[in-house]
């Protein structure tokens, strides 16, 4: 009969040991690559071009993203990320722009009003 608490007793033991030691389920959000890149640019964590390169990688090219990025990448719309790169593709540097040119085409220049000068 004392055998049997024993082992009881050592069962309850380990069982407790081992919920003491596996490591509780992170409290930090489950963000997607997309807003993993947008919060690594506004705290300052990427460059300006890297953030448009990733951004184009998040669409064209998932397996160039940092592995830091290789989560899910969520349901999205791919047209408001490519217009978002476009429009800041005249902002980006000149090797950012020849090397995101195979999966962008930059938006073409504006047309001039008739009777506005330059």
């Amino acid at each position: 009969m004392a055998m049997k608490i024993n082992i009881t007793l050592c069962i309850i033991i380990c069982f407790q040991l081992i919920n003491c030691t596996v490591p509780k389920k992170s409290s930090t959000p489950d963000y997607s690559v997309i807003e993993q890149i947008q919060i690594d640019r506004e705290n300052g964590n990427i460059s300006t071009d890297d953030y448009y390169t990733f951004l184009t990688y998040s669409v064209f090219a998932q397996e160039l993203l940092p592995k830091k990025y290789n989560g899910k990448l969520g349901q999205h719309d791919a047209t408001p990320i490519i217009m978002q790169i476009k429009r800041a593709f005249p902002t980006l540097s000149q090797k950012t722009q020849k090397h995101l040119r195979q999966w962008i085409n930059p938006l073409p220049p504006k047309p001039n009003k008739q009777g506005v000068k330059q």
